[in-house]
Parts: C-alpha cells; sequence; structure tokens
C-alpha cells in the first residue's frame, strides 16, 4: 500500500453499537534512496498486530508528511523509529511533545523528542534518559556479532535473531538504543552476549511505553516479537478475548491419493485422546501416473475423511489441485509439490491471475467437498502464496485462513524489497488485505536430513512455552502423517500433543471457532 495521507483501515466489526478506539501509527524513511522501505515494511508488521483487537481502528501514514493538529485527534500513538535521524516534521514532534494519551515510541529519534520537550520535562514525562545507540555490527563473516541479543520478560526469556546465512552472513539486527531508567519501569530487560551488561528493552511511564530497537526488523518464533504482541494490551487498555490458550494441529496435505494406513494411524492419536485437530484437504490430486482424481472418485477416502470428521476432524480446504498443470518456466509439480495461485518461477502473480481463475477452482473445490458431504471451516493457501486479489477472493468465499502471511507493499514492484513476512502469535480479524487469520505459529516436524534441526519437536515446544506470555496466544503446527515412516515416527506428533497440552493450552475445534466468530 502507497501510504499516502492518513488511510483509515477499520479492523473488526465496525458495528455502530461497538465503542471504536482511534489509533495512530506513523513510521519513517518513506523518502529513504535506499527503496528498501523499512519502515513501511514495519509498519504493515505492526498494523497486522493491531488487527487482533476488534476496537481499533487504524490510521497508517508517514511521519515525514504528518500535519500539524492530527495527533489530538487520535485516542493512541504509535511511532516506529526505523531510521536513525530521520525526518521528523516540527508539528509533528510539537503535537507528540504535548500529547497527553498512550504513545508507543519505538526505536530510533527518541532524541529529537527529548530535545523538542527539553531534557528535564522529557525524562519527568517518559521516565528515561536517552544515552546512544548501540550498532555493532558484524566484525567477520562466519562469526555472529556480540550484541544484546536476549531479552527477560515476565520471567521468559526471549532473543534477537543472532543466525548466519549460507554465505556466513549475520541475519540479524543488532542495533538498540540505550537508555537510563529514571522513574519509567522496566518491563523487559535485555542482555549482552558478550559482556552480560544489561539495558532496559521495554519501559513504561503511566501512558508513555518506549521499547529500544525496533521490534519486527527479523523476527522468528522465539523472538523479542512476541513482547511487543503482549504488551499492545496494556498500551492499547484492552482485555485478552479469553483466558484459555488454544492449540491446533493441522494434517498437512491430505489428498484422495493419500496412503490411509498412515492417515488413520494419525487420527487415532486424536480419537484416543478425545481431542479436535485439523485436515488440510487438497480436493483433487494430481500426480505423475494420475491425471486427476476427485475426493468423491475414492468412496474409501470419502469414508476415512468422515471418520475423521466424527472423531474431532475440521477440514481446511487446501486450494483445488495444489498445482498447475501449465508450465510457467520451472517444470510442473504435482499436488502438495507446485504452488496454484502463485508465479513461484519469477515470484509474482500468476500471469492469467484474475478473479474469475481463481473463483472457478475454489467453486470446484467446495462443489467437491459438498459431493462428498465434507463440512469445511476454513482454508490454508498452498505454500502460503497467493496474490491479494487471490487472498481477497479466498476470503470472501472461506472467511477463514488458517497460515503465515507473504504481504507485498501495495503499489510497489514485487520484490524482497518489498515483501513482509509474518506470523501471528493470536488470531488477526483484520489484516492488511482485510482477511481473518488462523494462527500458524511452532512451525512443523520437517523430514530428516541435512541442515534439519537434531530436536526439531524440542524447539517447538519451547516455542509453545514462551508463546504463553503472549496473552490470547496459539500454540499451533502441522504435521504429515509420512512422517510415520521416518525416524521421528508417530511418537514426534504424541509428544507434540501431550507436550502443548502438559504447558496448559487447550486444543479446539476450528469448526466450533468459526460458529462462534473467532
Amino acid at each position: 500500500m502507497r501510504l499516502v495521507g492518513i488511510l483509515l483501515l477499520c479492523l473488526g466489526a465496525c458495528s455502530a453499537a461497538a465503542a471504536q478506539l482511534r489509533v495512530c501509527l506513523y513510521y519513517d524513511g518513506e523518502d529513504n534512496a535506499s527503496g528498501f522501505l523499512v519502515g513501511e515494511r514495519s509498519a504493515v508488521m505492526v498494523r497486522n498486530l493491531l488487527g487482533h483487537f476488534r476496537e481499533v481502528q487504524a490510521r497508517v501514514a508517514p511521519a515525514g508528511r504528518y500535519t500539524a493538529g492530527a495527533l489530538p485527534e487520535c485516542e493512541r500513538a504509535i511511532y516506529m523509529g526505523t531510521y536513525s535521524d530521520a525526518r521528523l516534521p516540527e508539528a509533528f514532534l510539537a503535537d507528540a511533545a504535548r500529547y497527553d494519551r498512550p504513545f508507543f515510541w519505538m526505536n530510533y529519534n527518541i532524541w529529537k523528542l527529548r530535545q523538542k520537550m527539553g531534557p528535564e520535562k522529557f525524562a519527568a514525562s517518559w521516565g528515561f534518559d536517552y544515552e546512544k545507540v548501540d550498532e555493532t555490527s558484524q566484525e567477520k563473516r562466519g562469526e555472529v556479532p556480540r550484541f544484546y541479543s536476549r531479552v527477560a520478560y515476565k520471567g521468559a526469556t526471549f532473543r534477537k535473531i543472532d543466525t548466519l546465512d549460507d554465505d556466513g552472513n549475520f541475519n540479524g539486527d543488532a542495533a538498540i538504543v540505550l537508555i537510563t531508567r529514571r522513574s519509567a519501569t522496566v518491563l523487559a530487560e535485555a542482555t549482552h552476549s558478550g559482556t552480560g551488561h544489561k539495558t532496559p528493552y521495554l519501559v513504561r511511564r503511566g501512558d508513555f511505553f518506549y521499547i529500544a530497537d525496533n521490534p519486527v526488523s527479523a523476527i522468528d518464533e522465539r523472538d523479542r516479537y512476541l513482547v511487543l504482541a503482549d504488551v499492545l494490551f496494556d498500551f492499547l487498555k484492552l482485555a485478552p478475548r479469553h483466558k484459555k490458550r488454544y492449540a491446533v494441529v493441522r494434517i498437512e496435505d491430505i489428498h484422495p491419493a493419500y496412503d490411509l494406513k498412515l492417515l488413520y494411524q494419525t487420527v487415532e492419536v486424536f480419537r484416543r485422546r478425545q481431542l479436535p485437530f485439523a485436515i488440510s484437504l487438497i480436493p483433487r490430486y494430481v500426480g505423475a501416473d494420475n491425471p486427476g482424481m476427485d475426493a468423491t472418485s475414492n468412496i474409501k477416502f470419502v469414508r476415512m475423511m468422515r471418520y475423521a470428521v466424527e472423531n474431532g476432524a475440521s477440514i481446511l480446504v487446501h486450494g483445488y489441485e495444489h498445482q498447475l498443470t501449465v508450465d510457467l518456466g520451472c517444470g510442473v509439480s504435482f499436488s502438495g509439490e507446485g504452488y496454484e495461485f502463485w508465479d513461484v518461477c519469477r515470484n509474482r502473480p500468476l500471469p492469467f491471475d484474475s478473479d474469475a481463475f481463481v473463483q472457478e477452482r475454489l467453486d470446484r473445490a467446495k462443489r467437491i467437498l459438498a459431493d462428498a458431504e465434507l463440512p469445511w471451516a476454513g482454508w490454508v493457501t498452498p505454500h502460503y502464496a497467493a496474490s491479494e486479489l487471490a487472498l481477497r477472493v479466498i476470503q470472501r468465499n472461506f472467511g477463514r485462513i488458517l497460515q503465515r502471511m507473504d504481504y507485498f507493499l501495495e503499489g510497489r514492484s514485487y520484490s524482497r524489497a518489498h515483501t513482509v513476512d509474518q506470523f501471528f502469535p493470536y488470531t488477526i480479524f483484520n489484516d492488511y488485505h482485510g482477511l481473518h487469520i488462523w494462527p500458524e505459529n511452532l512451525g512443523y516436524v520437517p523430514l530428516p536430513g541435512p541442515g534439519v534441526p537434531a530436536k526439531p519437536v524440542e524447539a517447538m515446544l519451547e516455542t509453545a512455552r514462551l508463546n504463553k506470555v503472549v496473552r490470547d496466544a496459539w500454540a499451533s503446527f502441522f504435521w504429515h502423517p509420512f512422517l510415520i515412516d521416518t525416524p521421528a515416527g508417530i511418537a514426534s506428533l504424541e509428544k507434540l500433543v501431550d507436550g502443548i497440552r502438559a504447558e496448559g493450552y487447550e486444543f479446539v475445534s476450528l469448526q466450533e471457532l468459526r460458529a462462534r466468530g473467532d
């Protein structure tokens, strides 16, 4: 989205009777010459998290184009300082200095507000003093820099990404603003991996919140990103939607030619425990030796699916064929392997992408399920990849999507510089595209092989433990029944299910969640 002026984005059901909370989100760097647009990308991610709160109306705008008097119209304000010494209009700083409602300032340029207010007044209002920016960088390829890489919050320790890519380059964002606490409450503290020195990471004084880096710059499942996801409840002064912690596992890539013995063994894990689960169902299978098989063509498969539904399964429609027979330049793949709504060869929308094309495939998928008398609860996009057009058609048809998301900034070229990859710890009722997203935030158990974590199950359970800090959090993952024939075995699923339950999560029926509007 090219955010010119202030765009009003309504989050949640905006009924006349519902009280709405106006939240202004300002980002910087819209005039940055690099074209990477860190500010706009970051604003999309925070705006998506605000989509968990149905009471919120979010106004998203570049701070550089601020006009005097806009801030006082907002009941909450957020500024994302993603570029050090970015241009901030005098009118913005003046209105921010006078703002007396909840204000969340993230990362850079807090020193400009301090200068505008004066050091004494700033320290009295915000409860801390600015020291300097610590911008530790990688000194030698192949070595992880020492920086403030761990964040303690509510008794749990989160991390900032500290990994290397295949070329030995540092993947993360080591920068942090160092501050000295005065009267503010320290909600989270960062620790330096080399010296052990600690510095306030998240502080609060009254209605003023400050976080000392860009919490969405580089994220993973155990990242300090989760600290932001939780503290938004306090900043917005909104209560959690429920006291329970939800858990969902979806059995992935099931199709009419699937090995029913493997599927049956998987279903039995949940039947014996009397737990609900989900199945990602590909209604029509196309394979190397199979030109096409609808679910209704295999009565044994339909019976197996009905058995699963009778024993707690909710069906998520996983494309129509989960492949395209059209060769876009990098070969033709088969169901479960191929992309269906995205040109993976060129990383852009399909050349024939259209409302009619998407709708036709969705209609065919829904018709097969209707003929098989199999109800569905929502949708999972093949490989999580689809154009914005396709996603809007999917939302219109299915109303619920369970997955991680890729966002492409509207009005920009399709490139990695304009792409946002994001997972969510809780339900997002209205995201950047207006979608209702159920989260997938723990990942999956991969096939054994080079580069595969030695203990993926333990890592996923650790992620589930960390997510307990976040209000309204889910523990959501997917699992492939073909793992039964690998060393991971059915035990990997049983350990995950039992371990997540032991952490206090409750496995929920997506069909029931949908029925009650969640």
